[in-house]
């Protein structure tokens, strides 16, 4: 409403007032609407355009635009034609659904965001003040209490001092130097070094010999060679085990449920970042569709 020419007396003049503010709100929506990038589309400017919101995005309603111009008014008809270009580029069903979308998105961005900060507290210390990492996760195991009866029987492995302290000391959870990561599994280890520290493994000549004893076709356990971290920045010790010597550790329950619903929360996000890309791609091949249609 343009009050310098259509106004008459005061009251024409707020009601024009009015209308324009309401014309505003509504080219706000519509704008907001039609480029499918808004984070925010502001029907709650204006009670027509809240009141009005079904009918504007088409959702529940056949939306048809009539847009009226005049040749002697050049500026009005370009305004007018350009808030009936952005109505009609947005879509029945993508015109809203590209910024619901978008704020759905950025809602569970919030939600991972908020998991993820407790899944790292959670990492940092357990119930015994043991902070965990991503690989130690899983396959973090300690020796069964049958341990040494076990390294013992097997012919490819032998019990050294540093099997004995561990297995003293299993179920304490001080640090995690009492519990170990499994690295590596194999039927047959490979033998120690005249130079290495006593790790389980036999040397050269005692494995040949062992191998010899051993019948064709015994089934024999896997060895698996676990590595304990140690403390005061002192290298990690490596030991060997017979796989049923061995049992695992499982993370405090607090941390498995809060790296449950951090996974869970990351594959809905992602599934939603993918149908909000695909809308978008929507709403662009659309409005390259209208363009032509003009041409």
């Amino acid at each position: 409403e343009r009050a310098g020419l259509y106004a008459t007396d005061k009251e024409q003049l707020k009601e024009g007032e009015y209308i324009n503010l309401s014309l505003s709100a509504l080219g706000r929506v519509v704008g907001a609407l039609a480029t499918g990038k808004a984070k925010h589309v502001p029907y709650r400017d204006s009670a027509l355009t809240w009141l009005l919101k079904d009918a504007i995005t088409g959702s529940n309603a056949r939306v048809c635009m009539v847009a009226a111009i005049h040749p002697a008014h050049g500026a009005e008809s370009a305004s007018t034609l350009r808030y009936a270009h952005s109505y009609s580029s947005m879509q029945s069903s993508s015109g809203t659904r590209v910024p619901d979308l978008t704020a759905e998105a950025r809602e569970l961005k919030r939600r991972v965001d908020n998991l993820r900060n407790i899944f790292q507290k959670a990492m940092e210390g357990d119930e015994y003040g043991i902070a965990w990492t991503m690989e130690s996760l899983s396959g973090t195991v300690q020796p069964t209490k049958t341990a040494r009866d076990l390294v013992e029987r097997h012919p490819y492995l032998t019990w050294t001092q540093a099997h004995q302290t561990k297995w003293a000391t299993r179920g304490q959870r001080r640090d995690r130097s009492f519990i170990g990561r499994a690295r590596t599994y194999v039927d047959v280890p490979e033998p120690r070094g005249a130079n290495e520290p006593p790790d389980g493994r036999l040397t050269a000549e005692a494995l040949a010999v062992a191998m010899r004893g051993v019948p064709d076709g015994e089934p024999l356990e896997r060895c698996v060679e676990v590595v304990f971290e140690s403390r005061h920045g002192r290298p990690p010790v490596v030991l060997w085990y017979p796989e049923d010597a061995l049992e695992e550790v499982l993370p405090p329950k607090n941390l498995l449920d809060a790296k449950a619903n951090l996974q869970r929360a990351e594959e809905e996000l992602s599934r939603k970042k993918a149908e909000l890309k695909a809308a978008q791609e929507f709403v662009s091949q659309e409005k390259k569709e209208w363009h032509t249609r003009q041409l």
